[in-house]
């Protein structure tokens, strides 16, 4: 227990007291339950850069060897807790529910959640080996590194069997489709949290063409088109692991339900935002967004409607979200992440008119 008070209580951490008070009951209780191992935690490092979780690596000495753990702990900003805390539990029981249904399975995989802990809002995840598929591409882009690039390929591809296994294996209600309606308005309220400075950028007139353009594409959707699928949410290369084994994918906060390509929507979408490096091969990335469909198992062209909706929706999302980054930028850290913020409303903005052009 004094080791653990030590190791949290020494880090010059800019979080709240009682998120340290949590996090030292909740390395506590779980250090207590492992009876019989002779256990001692080296150190614990947070990791900067998520706004409703706390996410911190606990390396420990176990029979010898080092082992890490992972700890999501929930940010509980009182006028938000309710739903923080709900958020913290969706996301252990999603985890848990797709670890079991992946469980056996040699090459697709998904992270351990090994105990949730209600009192502390958090729960801990055994650590998953192998590198980020997003840093794999970058790697494979760069001249001068020895990446081979069949072996990112077909990591794009096994991503794709991971989705369609995914999909498979989480049946939704075979009753569950979206309505014209339903996507109509979903877009409605987005657009309607655009702030009024960007607002003025795209420029009323552009919004009311983009409402009809998403009208004209939700026309052309079939009946399968409009059909529920499981979700992962935020399906994209940086949420993914290439394993020795396999695909190893984690972040399950927002698991649902959504369109049957939501997910292959935006993980196209991910990728081809890499194309945004300055050392960057169009090649390359065109050719992971092959080979990720390709194992995916359907096709959806650039004017299929159903990515064109994404598209528009994506884009805007991406607007919102990004003014509200802004807003949160502190500090000098803060001005160059609103510098790199702006850069990436310029590209959103120049991506919708480029849709309104179509």
């Amino acid at each position: 227990m004094k080791n653990i008070v030590s190791i949290v209580e020494s880090k010059n951490w800019k979080i709240e007291d009682e998120a340290r008070g949590r996090l030292i009951s909740l390395l506590t209780k779980f250090h207590s339950e492992m009876p019989g191992v002779n256990c001692r935690i080296l150190d614990v490092v947070l990791f900067p850069g998520y706004f409703t979780t706390f996410v911190f690596r606990v390396s420990c000495m176990i029979d010898q060897r080092v082992v890490n753990y992972y700890v999501k702990l929930a940010w509980l900003i009182e006028v938000h807790e309710k739903r923080l805390r709900l958020r913290n539990r969706h996301e252990y029981e999603s985890t848990l529910k797709v670890y079991q249904l992946f469980k056996g399975d040699p090459v697709h995989i998904t992270v351990q959640p090994l105990a949730y802990y209600a009192e502390e809002v958090g729960f801990i995840m055994a650590e998953i080996n192998g590198i980020r598929l997003d840093k794999v591409l970058l790697r494979a882009m760069n001249p001068l590194s020895s990446q081979t690039k069949p072996g990112l390929f077909q990591a794009m591809t096994e991503a794709g069997r991971w989705l369609a296994e995914f999909q498979k294996k989480l049946l939704v209600d075979s009753e569950k489709k979206y309505s014209q309606t339903d996507l109509e308005s979903r877009l409605d309220d987005v657009l309607a949290n655009i702030s009024k400075k960007d607002q003025k950028i795209i420029g009323s007139q552009s919004i009311d063409q983009l409402k009809t353009l998403a009208r004209r594409t939700l026309d052309n959707f079939t009946s399968e088109d409009f059909l529920g699928a499981a979700k992962h949410n935020d399906f994209a290369p940086w949420n993914l692991n290439l394993t020795s084994e396999g695909i190893a994918v984690f972040d399950f906060a927002d698991m649902g339900v959504d369109l049957n390509f939501y997910d292959a929507c935006y993980f196209l979408r991910a990728t081809n935002s890499f194309k945004s490096k300055v050392i960057k091969s169009d090649q390359v990335i065109e050719q992971c967004a092959y080979s990720f469909m390709q194992g995916f198992g359907r096709s959806l062209s650039q004017e299929h409607p159903v990515k064109i909706y994404f598209d528009i929706l994506f884009s805007v999302q991406n607007i919102v979200s990004l003014d509200r980054a802004r807003q949160r930028s502190k500090g000098f850290v803060g001005q160059l992440k609103g510098i790199s913020n702006r850069v990436h409303a310029r590209r959103c903005l120049k991506e919708i008119k480029l849709l309104l052009k179509s």
